[in-house]
């Protein structure tokens, strides 16, 4: 009915499409600043067949960006008692690395108590 050649070399194609595809992604995704992202990616491209110096090249560059963020961590920890992440609201204050207050109300329980 088909010709077995052929089709075993559109399969073929079809596999070698999909691998360039991943790799495509792979590549994609190693441009952004997204550790979890990228890791996501090296799994989906292993388990597709991209090529192996694709693959490596995307964990050097992790290992790159990982390293790069727990530098900035280190470095913003030693500034001083400022906290990594943003106030959660407009007009919290900072206390310490991660402890948020709202100043206005800290004085309205304070006058309550007097």
């Amino acid at each position: 009915m088909f010709n077995t050649d052929g089709h075993a070399a559109l399969l073929a194609a079809y596999k070698l499409r999909r691998q360039m595809r991943v790799a495509a992604e792979l590549v994609a995704a190693t441009e952004k600043i997204d550790p979890s992202g990228i890791r996501t990616a090296i799994q989906t491209a292993r388990d597709n067949g991209a090529p192996h110096s694709t693959i490596v090249a995307a964990e050097e560059k992790l290992r790159a960006l990982e390293d790069e963020i727990s530098a900035f961590i280190r470095a913003k920890r030693r500034s001083g008692s400022d906290s990594l992440l943003p106030a959660p609201k407009q007009g919290w204050s900072g206390a310490g690395r991660h402890v948020w207050y709202v100043y206005t109300l800290i004085l309205v329980w304070r006058r309550m108590g007097d």
